[in-house]
């Protein structure tokens, strides 16, 4: 079987976020690229999604995502941040599983195209809370959210 390939290459940067409590919403952010600055944009598009709650984010370690002391942090953001190359415990990174088994093996001749594919493959979750809670499942996620808000 041969399979359609293309030696090219266009990026293009998908931010997601799960939430791990509440209705479990999605939330997602295309970009053309990835930078402290970007990553504070997302922040901020959490932070809005509900401002006032308080936003738990665990996240991993990656050196464009923000410390816990960086003045960009929207003030109803708190970072609880995932020991290093633990991809292992981000309830996102099953995320790519689906949607790698969704679009594999297609070509795309433009980022466009391939963002649609990746918005249709994740608004399942977008559509349902209990998707998105069968991915983080129950235990240390939850309590650690909850450890991490303000009282």
């Amino acid at each position: 079987m041969h399979v359609p390939y293309a030696t090219r290459y266009l990026w293009g940067y998908l931010h997601e976020a799960l939430e791990v409590d509440g209705q479990n919403k999605v939330e997602l952010l295309f970009t053309p690229a990835i930078d402290q600055e970007i990553h504070a944009t997302f922040l901020r598009q959490i932070a809005d999604s509900d401002p006032t709650a308080w936003h738990v984010i665990i996240a991993d370690q990656a050196g464009f995502h923000l410390q816990a002391d960086d003045t960009r942090l929207p003030a109803n953001i708190r970072l609880l941040p995932l020991p290093p190359y633990s991809p292992e415990l981000n309830p996102v990174e099953k995320l790519g599983d689906l949607v790698k088994d969704a679009i594999c093996n297609q070509l795309f001749t433009a980022l466009r195209p391939l963002e649609d594919a990746i918005l249709a493959e994740l608004e399942t979750l977008r559509q349902s809370g209990a998707r998105v809670a069968a991915r983080i499942g129950q235990g240390w996620l939850l309590e650690q959210a909850n450890a991490g808000a303000p009282t």
